[in-house]
This record gives structure tokens, sequence and C-alpha cells, in this order.
């Protein structure tokens, strides 16, 4: 009786566990996702300014950097089992929000670039 008791207990703190772990593993990707998304809003926020400005080199990194993000978002949104379609609409939406904010705030802008720069992308 004592041998099975152990066993159940064993065997529940290994669950919960196994949980704990998948979910913050998952909320990890969820937050990547996130960042992914605001990432190439504000990546492409900075080339279109550098575009604008005529700095060719700069047009050209920050391209690369929102081109990367974009690709990030749907390698996390799939991870998320988030369709393509999905991903499109979550990006877009974004992409509205977002946008509205760098264009209103360089304080934001500085605030989402440092979070960009955690993240490996900017």
């Amino acid at each position: 009786m004592v041998r099975n008791l152990s066993f159940a207990v064993l065997a529940v703190a290994t669950l919960t566990y196994s949980s704990f772990s998948a979910n913050a593993a998952g909320s990890d990707t969820q937050r990547a996702y996130d960042a992914a998304r605001r990432c190439y809003v504000a990546n492409g926020h900075v080339y279109d300014s550098f575009k604008q400005a005529g700095d060719a080199a700069n047009t050209s990194l920050f391209e690369a950097k929102a081109k990367k993000s974009f690709d990030l978002a749907y390698s996390y949104g799939h991870q998320l089992h988030l369709s393509n379609d999905e991903i499109a609409t979550d990006i877009h939406q974004t992409t509205d929000v977002e946008l509205r904010k760098l264009l209103a705030d360089s304080a934001y802008l500085t605030t989402v670039a440092k979070d960009c720069k955690y993240w490996g992308m900017m």
C-alpha cells in the first residue's frame, strides 16, 4: 500500500512538473511571438525612415531585420499551432496598433528597440 501511494505521489508530481514545463515553454513562445510581431513593425518603421532619408546602407540593414522578425513571427506562430491566416491577421492587427504608437511617441520606439535587441531582432 505504501509503495502504491509513493508511486501515485511521484506520478502526480511528474505530471504537475510536465504541465508546468509545457505551460512555461508555451508562454515563452507566446512572448517571443508577440515580440517578433512588434519588432517587425518597429524595424519596418526604422527602415522607412532611413529610406526616406536616402540612407541605403541602413535601409538594407533594417529591411533584413524586418524580414527576420517577420519570419520569426511565423515560426513562433506555428509553434503555437496557429495557421498562416491567423498569423497574418495577428501581424496586421499588431501593425495597426504599434505603428500608431511608434509614430506618436519616439520614447516608445526606444523601449521597443531595447526589447527587440533583447530578443535578437533589432
